[in-house]
């Protein structure tokens, strides 16, 4: 197990629009309606930090790709 430090989202990224709404957690429950394509941070298994600003996002659909989503 390793503690690291997550940058600040990118510009234009699910991420960056989340913190700007709030600082609050979330959960987001999907009802089939297309979100759109937008960048996405990819934090799971393999995470490297040294590509965060382009090798860990990913496009999305959030809506096609989760039911629900949570934010913290």
């Amino acid at each position: 197990m390793e503690i690291m430090q997550v940058p600040i989202a990118r510009t234009g990224s699910v991420d960056e629009q989340l913190h700007r709404e709030s600082a609050e957690n979330k959960l987001i429950i999907f009802d089939g309606g297309n979100s759109g394509v937008i960048p996405h941070l990819a934090i799971g298994v393999v995470y490297n930090q040294h590509h965060e600003r382009y090798g860990n996002y990913v496009p999305t659909i959030l809506s096609s790709r989760y039911d629900a989503f949570l934010f913290f």
